[in-house]
């Protein structure tokens, strides 16, 4: 067997030459909402939210895949008068992996939370700490990023995570489905690759 040629044949394979270690770290801020289901157990509420994120993978010429940790805190817009006097507020860790294709400078890069928790900053009504964990399927976030001069980047990004379990207190419990929160918006990124 020529292990030259072969080589040599794999290296002319698109992304094959050019794959390697890949990195980006990002600050993102937005509008949402967040309301369970029936818009009824926690009503419709509107609420802006920042963060950051970090991307770890590999890339193959035009396929990226690899992991995502996303730190988001959400503050609440709409007057908790207006909502029973409930304010949902909170920090939001989510642990994903993630899949893209470049296409010369943009890059378009999808997600689906394999764990999340949305900590409550307002404790309950007997002062237990509030957790929605586990997201349900389908919870996913799709960016669309542009690669400018260097290697920093903008893009919008759309996501969505509903939860299915609450946390009170240390104890979780299954929310029924009409009872599951969604917290869901859009943003802006800007980022660095490394």
């Amino acid at each position: 067997m020529n292990y030259k040629a072969t080589l040599l044949t794999l290296s002319m394979l698109p992304g094959i030459a050019s794959a390697g270690f890949y990195g980006s770290v990002a600050a993102k801020g937005g509008l949402g909402t967040a309301a369970t289901e029936d818009k009824n157990f926690v009503e419709s509420r509107d609420l802006y939210h920042y963060g950051a994120e970090l991307n770890l993978g590999w890339h193959w010429g035009t396929f990226v895949a690899g992991g995502s940790i996303d730190y988001v805190m959400w503050n609440q817009k709409t007057k908790a008068s207006e909502v029973n006097d409930t304010n949902m507020s909170g920090k939001q860790l989510v642990l994903s992996p993630a899949l893209g294709f470049t296409f010369g400078k943009i890059l378009i890069q999808a997600k689906t939370p394999l764990k999340s928790t949305m900590t409550l900053d307002q404790e309950d009504a007997a002062g237990n700490k509030v957790a929605y964990t586990t997201p349900a399927f389908p919870a996913f976030s799709l960016q669309l990023n542009y690669r400018l001069e260097g290697s920093s980047y903008i893009g919008l990004e759309y996501f969505k995570t509903t939860y299915k379990t609450m946390e009170v207190d240390g104890e979780e419990n299954k929310l029924d489905d009409d009872k599951q929160i969604s917290y869901s918006g859009w943003g802006l990124v800007y980022g660095y690759v490394f």
